[in-house]
């Protein structure tokens, strides 16, 4: 594993309902690898007889989508000498790709504009080619959510522009909560699930009258932007496996207490690890998994994977372990790159056709009307948002209701500012196995795999 290594961890099967929407997309976005090879796009200049400007972009998801949110948003009209064309790869080859070339110092094979998922954004950083965007972003900062500036933020500049942002609330379903006596509204049931032990003592009530389980936990599934139970607990109270500075304390005295609850919720038996993709959507459709921690953009996989079940989900805050402890967690997020070994000119259009996408109000707005449930960094384009209904709440919506909720808690950004995010995913999601399956000791078996990430750190000389 070279130091620019992407995030190459493959999820447990049927861990798909763990990913981050970036992660889902990408699983249906994938081409094969000659197809990959013939349709990158270069980033040298390129520019029609007919003075029009040629712009290529690397994404994960339909071209067609992108396509539309290119039209919905208006950029074909603010820039008229620009045809800026898509690729969609699979999101795990996008970035090895784009990593190995950027660390190589040959950038020919890149697109203009690469879109990325946050994991990998401290190892392209790493790698010195990627162009800066300080003096873009800094007069737009009020813009922009402060989780998300402090994710791009390292060492005082950004190399990056702002794409959507995942926040998890606490999901459940209305009627069952309603049926075991619980209550159904965000409000009855916000009461009741207050803390993880509030969580626990309505978890064994509902199983006890309707059989169900609260969360699907599968082993394999901890990790930078994960909403597995754990991570999210961990993202509550926390900036996750490393600090701002790239520090690891995934051994840290709030982390061992996560880990403690999260043991007392395995032990009551209010989790299940399905390990195939269609039972674990069978699981949530014949209500055998009642909750979850619910990101925004949870509603697109659950439209396409269980549309029977609209309306009878709804959210309210987590539930809280410390006074510290959030009601809401950041759970991954995207961004957009620009390559640096492009000509000035080349480069220069494509920061600006970058920040209008990104920046604009318009054009931001046109990405979440196209992408159901995607949260863009883009304040006064999620502000523009607020009255969208969510296709699978029940009277509630997405950006309204997560919007307030940032506002009101200000959340723990995610710390990307290690390259070694995929062996601490690794390192934690083994020691959570063993904790639970072995009674593992909990200090010392976090400790154990803080240190070996630590120990790679040293080895190399950097965070």
């Amino acid at each position: 594993m070279t130091d620019y290594e992407v995030d190459g961890r493959v999820a447990v099967p049927g861990g798909g309902i763990h990913l981050s929407r970036r992660q889902f997309l990408g699983g249906a976005a994938g081409v094969s690898a000659a197809a990959v090879l013939a349709a990158c796009g270069s980033n040298t200049s390129a520019t029609s007889s007919g003075g029009t400007q040629d712009l290529s972009m690397w994404v994960w998801e339909e071209v067609s989508q992108w396509k539309d949110v290119i039209k919905r948003g208006g950029l074909h009209k603010a820039f008229p000498k620009v045809d800026l064309t898509f690729t969609s790869l699979n999101s795990t080859t996008l970035a090895q790709k784009a990593i190995s070339a950027l660390a190589s110092g040959v950038q020919s094979g890149l697109p203009s504009i690469i879109r990325i998922g946050m994991a990998n954004y401290r190892a392209m950083v790493n790698t010195k080619g990627l162009s800066e965007t300080t003096s873009i972003l800094t007069p737009r900062r009020n813009d922009i959510l402060p989780t998300t500036w402090q994710s791009l933020n390292v060492e005082g500049k950004t190399y990056a522009l702002p794409d959507d942002t995942g926040y998890c609330l606490f999901g459940y379903r209305r009627d069952l909560f309603a049926n075991a006596g619980i209550g159904s509204s965000p409000a009855e049931v916000g009461q009741a699930v207050s803390t993880y032990d509030d969580l626990i003592s309505v978890g064994k009530k509902l199983k006890a009258k309707t059989g169900a389980v609260l969360f699907l936990a599968p082993y394999g599934g901890e990790g930078l932007g994960s909403t597995s139970p754990y991570t999210i607990m961990v993202q509550q109270g926390s900036t996750g496996f490393f600090d701002l500075d790239g520090n690891v304390i995934a051994d840290s005295a709030y982390h061992v207490q996560c880990a403690e609850a999260y043991l007392r919720i395995y032990k009551a038996g209010l989790t299940v690890n399905i390990t195939g993709a269609p039972q674990q959507w069978a699981a949530y459709k014949n209500g055998h998994i009642v909750a979850l921690p619910y990101p925004n953009w949870q509603d697109f996989t659950f439209v396409d994977y269980t549309p029977s079940l609209a309306h009878k989900w709804q959210v309210t805050p987590l539930p809280k372990l410390t006074a510290g402890s959030k009601g809401i967690a950041t759970a991954d997020g995207c961004a957009i790159v620009v390559p640096n070994g492009q000509s000035k000119s080349r480069m220069d259009l494509a920061l600006k056709v970058g920040t209008f996408m990104k920046l604009n109000k318009e054009a931001s707005e046109a990405h979440m009307r196209v992408f159901s449930g995607a949260f863009e960094s883009n304040v006064p384009a999620l502000e523009a948002m607020r009255g969208t209904k969510s296709p699978m709440l029940y009277d509630q919506e997405v950006y309204n209701i997560w919007l307030a909720t940032v506002q009101k808690e200000d959340p723990y950004p995610i710390s990307y500012a290690s390259i070694f995010g995929s062996q601490m995913g690794t390192a934690v999601s083994n020691a959570i196995y063993n904790i639970l399956e072995h009674g593992a000791p909990i200090a010392k078996t976090l400790k154990g795999a803080a240190d070996s990430v630590r120990k790679l750190q040293d080895a190399k000389g950097q965070k």
